[in-house]
């Protein structure tokens, strides 16, 4: 982090880009909240499917025939446990979010990571005020992700709503209402010293 903040501010050389595509050209501009929302979601996925929440699978990213294995794998696991790395665990944040939320569109996402399973992404089921955002309806995992996002971000949530259920889902672990308020003083913090830092890790999430 300490290397990001550094490139940032132009204190370290340029990074070599000879085995990427050529850096943007352009400037991007990105806020300290939509930085923080991004790290936010990023983070609950280590958290959401890290060993003490799901049961590991080989990865099939190697294998030739990845949709044989993708369709094992899902036989394999209890019956809506599947979260593309392997089972979910019982009461695990995942199998949990699943099993209340996702129903029969479960099997609208296992048949697309069967189809395709480098993407392994549901198109076309986007509904307002059943999820957060459209990127949140392609995988029960980044609904989960955009979901807790949603929770730690927003001021407001709508509870009528299946995205506002979603997101109050996260207010049933005392653990994830600490987290919430972590980031969010640390996020108020920024607002008023452009000194500090949005430094919080996996460590902050145990």
């Amino acid at each position: 982090m300490d290397d990001f903040y550094a490139a940032r501010d132009n204190t370290m050389p340029p990074l070599p880009w000879t085995n990427f595509a050529p850096p943007h050209t352009g400037r991007i501009v990105i806020s300290e909240t939509e930085l923080a929302q991004t790290l936010t979601h990023e983070l609950f996925h280590s958290l959401s499917l890290s060993k003490n929440q799901v049961v590991h699978k080989h990865s099939w990213a190697e294998q030739k025939d990845k949709t044989h294995v993708v369709v094992h794998q899902i036989k394999s696991c209890p019956p809506g446990s599947y979260t593309r790395i392997g089972c979910a665990k019982k009461n695990s944040y995942i199998g949990e979010f699943m099993k209340g939320f996702w129903g029969r569109d479960l099997n609208r996402w296992y048949n697309a990571l069967v189809a395709e399973p480098e993407r392994g992404q549901v198109v076309g089921m986007f509904r307002a005020g059943k999820y957060v955002n459209s990127y949140a309806a392609t995988d029960p995992q980044e609904d989960l992700a955009e979901s807790f996002s949603n929770f730690v971000f927003a001021n407001k949530v709508d509870v009528r709503s299946l995205a506002g259920k979603k997101t109050y889902f996260f207010a049933g672990y005392p653990e994830l209402l600490q987290i919430r308020g972590h980031v969010r003083s640390r996020l108020a913090s920024l607002k008023t010293s452009q000194s500090t830092r949005l430094a919080f890790s996996i460590k902050d999430l145990n």
